[in-house]
Formats: structure tokens, C-alpha cells, sequence
């Protein structure tokens, strides 16, 4: 272990050596053990070893891949040429058009890697095309790192999914130069727009693209917040359920061929095929490439009538999905997805053990009901760690959703095969338009209803990891039926409630103020006795204040909610008075006050020397740069301490 450690630091940084050093022994130790069980492959060691060294190879591989990424913490840009091609279809914004692209630096043809750029809102910029390849001039910078404590660390996210650069071009700074084919792209597009042409809505029609292909870049932020807050947005992502569907259509159309061993092979091939071209469609996305490769092992092994183990399918599943896309290790959506299966493949021999004696209607609606359930439960913990929310009333909704999300799919699907047929085509697109129509006001109404949402909620990883053991502890007695082994529930319990009770407890000791560093707003907190009152300007967007202000509420187990101080230009804290200004200059009515420290934003210049100078300055991101320095000018004019959030971040001050 220490060799391994010593080898990732040498040629990595300290968390990748001790990753390494972890994780090398078991890919060895797993390696090994294989290799003397392969004589004995009914013996229970060889089941556990396989999975774990899948497990073990395609995170290792995860680690490898990104290393070498590093150079980004290094990266400089000054405003030079690059050459860009675009890798997927542009989505028109307020005032830009968003690109994803291939980013090289001309001049030295080194690649850049995969960047996120805006282009200011055109005739040109809206007709650019996925393949286009561009010559820009703009300057193009790594995504910053969050100022604020706890907030999402967006600069990170990008950069596990292999996303590495930002920047604006201006309409006149690039150039068309060429195209190269993207004949996938092309032709997911083109079916996009033969869904969009029989919609009169363009915001139902973008919910039927994520509900067909998995397209959901262009989806409206109120329509997608109502899918989330009723608890149906997976149902938005391209999933297994779309797979299993597409598998059982296709084994419906080619059922003659089933006679020998070569008809079965052509079915199958022909199958996969279609598969994976639908896969290739909807651009790869966690979940369906698990579902398709997991179909593909799982129909090899069926036309050589082996004995199948599901849970070396599915570990393997993931260990190919690694290979193909190791940023898949740090995506959300592959971790919700893996816990979904494994609920289910736990729990489904007894379904349907249970259910088996039961009408077929009845079993297929409880089967629907339990599984919701068990997929949920299953997710729960991860998702409420990850994002702090859960929708309230998702059992009711996903009974409804989810028929309906695979009847929706179903109509797409065959009104794009058959939608050139006259009259035909016209009778399945106003099917396909009304299923769409009433999944987006199934969404709207379930989180219309009270108590339809918890946002907020504080939940650490520690608890999550003690929640799943509590969960697997529960399973194991279900399912073995021994019930022994539920004593130690209450000790984990009792841990998960203590680490609330101990962050709750230390939250009332908590007295200070908070300047936010947020782009083109100001947001001001004053906490005291586990009371949270806010100052904010009015442009201050609940979409800036979810990722900016919650998570650090979250973290100190605050709740989500605020209580707004009635407009004013002075409050009184335990350090004195604050003023706090928008956007007008400050008045002379507050100049015989003691002030302890300014909260300046907008464009407000420095006061007159008729002004008490304050023992603290604080400036914000939003103050314009030819103010900045007049700020600069006064402070050190009048000794006063200045500090300058857009330079150094989030501020705290303790009362």
C-alpha cells in the first residue's frame, strides 16, 4: 500500500496518491484472487471478487484519466486566437447563444480540451450548427472557483465532466472556417425539429425532446423546476425505462426469428444494433449507456443460455461505462441510477414471489407502486446529501408520471416512423402533443400542492453512510429473514440524530454577519440566535441565492428560510451600525451617526469628508472597476480597513 502511495504522489497530487494506494492492493488482491478461483467459479469468494474488481479497475482508470487535466490550475489567457469546433447543437439564450466545443489554441495547436462559450445573440450566432469549426478571438479562462463558502463548486463539476474552459465572443471576433460531419447530431436534430413542427407550445416541445431522446438543455427553468419539485425529473433523463421499452417493442417486431441458433443470433445482433444507435441518438447519457450495456451482456448470455449473475452484469455495466466515459465516476446522475437497480434487483425476486398469485392488473399495479418506492428509498439519501430537497408527494405523482412518460415515449417513437404517412402522421402527433401536454400539468399540479417540496435540508455524508448501512441492515433481514440483526439499528440511528442534534446545537452560537461575493447582486445576512434576517438588492435572483447562499445555510444547519428586514439605510448589530445602500448616494442625514462599517454596492461614490469615517469598508463585486479605486483612495485617505469581496470572496463577521 505505502509503494502505491508513493507512486500516485510522485506522479500526481496527495489525494490521487492516497487513492491509489487504497485502491492498488484490491485491484491486485482482486486480480489474484480470480485467478485461483477461476477453477471454482460456484464458490461465493469468486462472486465478491468479481464485482470488486471491476469496481476497483474503473475508478482507478477514473483517477488515471484525470490527471492529466492538471495543467488547468495553471492555465493563462490573454485575449488570443483559438480554433473551436462546436460538439453539440447551440442553445439560444436572452443575449447569447450557448456552445459547447472543442477548444485548440491556434497558434501553438495545443488542445485545450472541452469548453462552455457564449456568443453574442445574432442572425449568425443562432444559425451556428454542431461540426461547425470556428476561429475566435476572445479571451478564455478556466472556470473560477466559488467565493463563497459551501456553495456549488461549478468550476468542479465542469471539470469532471471534462469541461475545462469558459469565455464571451463577440460578434465580431470569429470567423466560419468549416465543418465537419457529426452525422449522430445531425440526425438527432433532425428529429427534433420533426417533433417541434407539430407543436404549437416551443416549451412543451422541448419537454417532448428530453422525454423521447434525453434532450434537456433547452427546457424552460419554471418547467423543469416543476418536474424536480414533484419528484418526476427523472423521467426527463433518458433511463433504463426507455431501454427496457425499446428492447420489448423490438423483440415484438422481430418475433419470427426465433426458430435456431442463427435466427436467434441475427435478432439479437439486429437488436443491439438498434440499441445502441438509439443510445448513440440521445448522446450517452449515464443511464441509458447502463441499461444498453447491461442489455447487451444480458442478451449474449441468454443466446448461449449460460447461467447469468446479475450483479457481475451490473458491475461490469459500470466498469465499460468508466472505459467509455470516466467522467461518469463524479456524475449524479450514474450513482441515483446504480442505487435505482440495486433496490430493485434486491427486492424484485420477492415482488414477485408475493405478487405472483395476484391478477395480472393488480400485480402490474402494485408492481409499479413498490418498485416507485424501492427505487426511492434507494436514492433517497444520496440525493438529499447531493442536493438537500425532496419532493413530498413523488409516490402519488410517478404513479401517474410514469405510465405515462412510457405511453409518451411509445406515440414518439412510432409517430416518427410513421409521421410521413398522410393523415396518419397528423392523428399521432395530436396524441403525442396531448400525453406531452398532460405530463407538464401533472408536473405543474403536484407542486402546486402544499408541502410539495423541502429544499434546504441539511444532511451530511457521514449520515448518508450510516443511513445505507442502516438500509442494507434492514434488507438483509427482510430477505434472509433475521430479524437478529436489527439490534444495531438503534445505534446507528441514534448516530445519524446526533450528528443533527450536534450541528443544531452548535448553530445557536452563531452571531455574525454575511456578505455574499454574488455576480450583479448583493446579499447581506445578520445571524443571531439561530435567526437568519437578510438584506438583499431587488435584481437578487432566487436561481443566484439556491447555489450562492443555500449550501452554506445547509451546512451550518440554518433554515432555508429568511426573514427580510424592512428597507432601510441603518440597522443596529452588537458591532454598531451598518448602512446598507443600493443604488443612490448616501445621505447626509446619517453623517452625525456612529458608524462602525459601510456595506457599499451599486454606482456610489466615496462620501465627502463631512462623513464620520466607519472602522470597516465593505466593497462588492458589483461595484464598477473606475469606482473601485476612488473606494481604495478613501480608505487609505481616512485609515479605515477595506475589504474588497470581489477580490477575496464571502465575508464573516462575528458579533
Amino acid at each position: 500500500m505505502l509503494l502505491f502511495f508513493v507512486l500516485g504522489i510522485l506522479g500526481h497530487d496527495y489525494f490521487v496518491g492516497l487513492s491509489i494506494g487504497l485502491l492498488g492492493p484490491i485491484v491486485l488482491g482482486a486480480i489474484g484472487g480470480v485467478a485461483l478461483e477461476m477453477y471454482n467459479r460456484n464458490s461465493r469468494f469468486f462472486g465478491i471478487l468479481v464485482p470488486i474488481l471491476f469496481i476497483s479497475l474503473g475508478y482507478t482508470y477514473s483517477l488515471f484519466f484525470y490527471s492529466k487535466f492538471q495543467w488547468i490550475n495553471s492555465f493563462q489567457s490573454n485575449p488570443k486566437l483559438f480554433a473551436v469546433q462546436l460538439i453539440e447543437s447551440p442553445v439560444v439564450k436572452e443575449k447569447s447563444v450557448k456552445v459547447f466545443a472543442k477548444i485548440i489554441q491556434a497558434h501553438s495547436y495545443f488542445h485545450c480540451g472541452t469548453g462552455i462559450l457564449y456568443f453574442e445573440k445574432d442572425s449568425l450566432s443562432m444559425s451556428l450548427k454542431p461540426g461547425h469549426i470556428l476561429v475566435v478571438r476572445s479571451e478564455i479562462t478556466p472556470f473560477s472557483k466559488p467565493k463563497n463558502e459551501y456553495e456549488f463548486n461549478i468550476r468542479d463539476y465542469r471539470f469532471k465532466k471534462g469541461v475545462l474552459l469558459t469565455g464571451f465572443v463577440p460578434a465580431r471576433d470569429w470567423k466560419y472556417i468549416g465543418k465537419i460531419e457529426t452525422p449522430f447530431l445531425d440526425w438527432r436534430n433532425a428529429l427534433l425539429m420533426r417533433i417541434s413542427r407539430i407543436f404549437k407550445n416551443q416549451e412543451y416541445a422541448d419537454v417532448a425532446h428530453a422525454l423521447v431522446f434525453g434532450y434537456e438543455e433547452a427546457i424552460d427553468e419554471e418547467i423543469k423546476s416543476a418536474f424536480q419539485q414533484s419528484g418526476i425529473i427523472h423521467v426527463l433523463a433518458v433511463s433504463g425505462m426507455h431501454v427496457s421499452l425499446i428492447w420489448l417493442i423490438l423483440s415484438k417486431v422481430f418475433f419470427f426469428l426465433k426458430k435456431d441458433f442463427k435466427q436467434k443470433l441475427i435478432k439479437m445482433i439486429l437488436i443491439l444494433i438498434l440499441l445502441w444507435l438509439y443510445a448513440a441518438i440521445t448522446g450517452f447519457s449515464p443511464s441509458i449507456l447502463r441499461s444498453t450495456v447491461m442489455f447487451s451482456f444480458l442478451s449474449w448470455a441468454k443466446l448461449r443460455n449460460k447461467g447469468k449473475n446479475t450483479w457481475n452484469l451490473l458491475c461490469a455495466s459500470a466498469f465499460f461505462m468508466l472505459l467509455l466515459s470516466p467522467s461518469f465516476v463524479y456524475d449524479a446522475g450514474f450513482w441515483l441510477s446504480f442505487l435505482a437497480v440495486v433496490g430493485i434487483m434486491l427486492y424484485g425476486p420477492l415482488l414477485h414471489i408475493k405478487l405472483e398469485n395476484y391478477s395480472r392488473l393488480k400485480r402490474s399495479i402494485y408492481e409499479l407502486l413498490l418498485i416507485t418506492i424501492i427505487a426511492q428509498v434507494f436514492t433517497m439519501f444520496y440525493s438529499v446529501t447531493m442536493f438537500g430537497s425532496f419532493p413530498n408527494w413523488f409516490l402519488l405523482n410517478n404513479i401517474i408520471a410514469v405510465p405515462l412518460s412510457s405511453l409518451t415515449l411509445i406515440e414518439g417513437l412510432i409517430y416518427l416512423t410513421l409521421a410521413d404517412i398522410p393523415y396518419l402522421g397528423e392523428i399521432l402527433g395530436m396524441g403525442f402533443e396531448l400525453l406531452v401536454k398532460a405530463m407538464v400539468v401533472s408536473a405543474h399540479y403536484f407542486q402546486k400542492l402544499p408541502y410539495s417540496y423541502s429544499s434546504g435540508i441539511p444532511f451530511t455524508t457521514t449520515q448518508m453512510f450510516l443511513s445505507y448501512i442502516s438500509l442494507g441492515i434492514i434488507t438483509y433481514a427482510i430477505l434472509k429473514n433475521k430479524i437478529k440483526v436489527l439490534v444495531y439499528l438503534p445505534a446507528l440511528i441514534l448516530g445519524i440524530a446526533g450528528i443533527s442534534f450536534h450541528h443544531l446545537n452548535k448553530r445557536n452560537d452563531i452571531q455574525e454577519i454575511v456578505f455574499y461575493s454574488i455576480k450583479n447582486a448583493t446579499y447581506v445576512e445578520y445571524i443571531e440566535n439561530s435567526s437568519v434576517l437578510e438584506l438583499k438588492s431587488i435584481n437578487m435572483s432566487d436561481y443566484s441565492k439556491e447555489f450562492s447562499v443555500l449550501p452554506f445555510k445547509r451546512a451550518l444547519f440554518f433554515e432555508t428560510k429568511s426573514y427580510n428586514i424592512p428597507k432601510s439605510n441603518l440597522i443596529e448589530t452588537k458591532l454598531g451600525n451598518m448602512v446598507f445602500i443600493e443604488d443612490y448616494r448616501l445621505f447626509k442625514s446619517i453623517e452625525n451617526e456612529s458608524i462602525d462599517f459601510w456595506n457599499i454596492c451599486g454606482k456610489i461614490r466615496p462620501p465627502t469628508k463631512e462623513f464620520i469615517p466607519p472602522k470597516m469598508i465593505v466593497l462588492h463585486g458589483n461595484v464598477p472597476k473606475y469606482l473601485r479605486s476612488k473606494w481604495f483612495e478613501f480608505a487609505a485617505e481616512n485609515n479605515v480597513y477595506l475589504y474588497d469581496i470581489e477580490e477575496r470572496g464571502m465575508l464573516r463577521l462575528k458579533l
